[in-house]
C-alpha cells in the first residue's frame, strides 16, 4: 500500500491518530517534497518582513476540528506598511460556488465565505484591525477572454492568473502541500500537493481557474462546483 493510501486510513481515525496522522505527513510526504518546518516562520507579521519571509499570524483549525493553531503565511510583497501574504499550505477544502452556473468572483460562495466566516474564524479582533482592505482589479482571462467581473474591494481573497505568476517565478513555486484538516475533507492530491483556487474565470464563467498539483496554471479552469479543490488565502496585512 503507498504512503497516500495509509495517509488516508490513518485520517479516517479519531482522537490523537489525528496526531500520528500529522507526524506520518511531515515524515513521509512533506519531506519528499522538500522541508517545511514550521520553526522557520517568524512569531508575527512584523515590520521588517522580507518578500519569502515566513510567519505566522492568526490561528485556524489546520490538525484537528478542535483546536486553532497558529497559520503560516508566505510574504509575497512589501509596499510601504502592507505585506501582501498567502497562506504557506492549503487551509480548506470548498467549492468555488455551490452549483455550476455562470459566476464571477464578485458574486461566488468562496469570496464571501473568506470574508466572512474566515475572517471571523481565523483572526482576533485586534488581528482583524490589521487586515487592510484590498482594491482587487478582476481582469479577464488572458487567453480565453472571459471577463473576470466587477473589480472587489475584500480584506481576504484569492489570487489572480497575473498574480499567481508575478510572485511565483514557476511551477514548483506555485505547488502546495495540504494541511490535515484540508486531507480529512476529502481534499484531492497528487504526489502529496494540492489543487489549489484562482479568483480568475476559465474558459467559460461555470469554470474558474486553478494551480495544479504540479503547480502548473490551468488557464482552461475547473468547474466551479468542484468540491476537491482547496483554499489558499491571500490578505495584506498593515506592519
Amino acid at each position: 500500500m503507498d504512503a497516500l493510501n495509509t495517509l488516508r486510513e490513518i485520517i479516517a481515525m479519531t482522537g490523537s491518530a489525528l496526531r500520528n496522522a500529522q507526524e506520518y505527513i511531515r515524515n513521509n510526504i512533506v519531506s519528499a517534497a522538500g522541508s517545511n518546518d514550521p520553526g522557520e516562520a517568524e512569531e508575527n507579521a512584523g515590520e521588517n518582513v522580507v518578500p519569502g519571509d515566513v510567519v505566522s499570524f492568526g490561528r485556524y483549525w489546520q490538525e484537528d476540528s478542535e483546536v486553532k493553531t497558529p497559520v503560516e503565511w508566505q510574504v509575497l510583497d512589501v509596499k510601504e506598511n502592507e505585506a501582501l501574504l498567502i497562506s504557506r499550505y492549503v487551509l480548506d477544502c470548498r467549492q468555488y460556488h455551490h452549483e455550476r452556473c455562470s459566476v464571477t468572483w464578485a458574486e461566488c460562495d468562496l469570496r464571501k465565505w473568506l470574508n466572512r466566516e474566515f475572517f471571523r474564524e481565523a483572526f482576533s479582533e485586534e488581528e482583524r484591525k490589521r487586515i487592510a482592505v484590498s482594491h482587487l482589479k478582476n481582469e479577464s482571462n488572458p487567453e480565453f477572454r472571459t471577463s473576470g467581473g466587477t473589480d472587489t474591494d475584500d480584506r481576504i481573497f484569492c489570487l489572480s492568473i497575473r498574480e499567481s505568476v508575478q510572485y511565483f517565478r514557476n511551477n514548483a513555486e506555485r505547488r502546495c502541500q495540504p494541511t490535515l484538516r484540508a486531507i480529512s475533507q476529502k481534499a484531492f492530491i497528487g504526489k502529496g500537493f494540492c489543487y489549489w483556487w484562482l479568483r480568475s474565470p476559465g474558459d467559460y464563467h461555470n469554470d474558474a481557474v486553478r494551480i495544479s498539483a504540479s503547480g502548473a496554471v490551468e488557464l482552461s479552469g475547473y468547474r466551479v462546483s468542484n468540491y476537491t479543490s482547496t483554499v489558499r488565502p491571500a490578505l495584506r496585512v498593515i506592519l
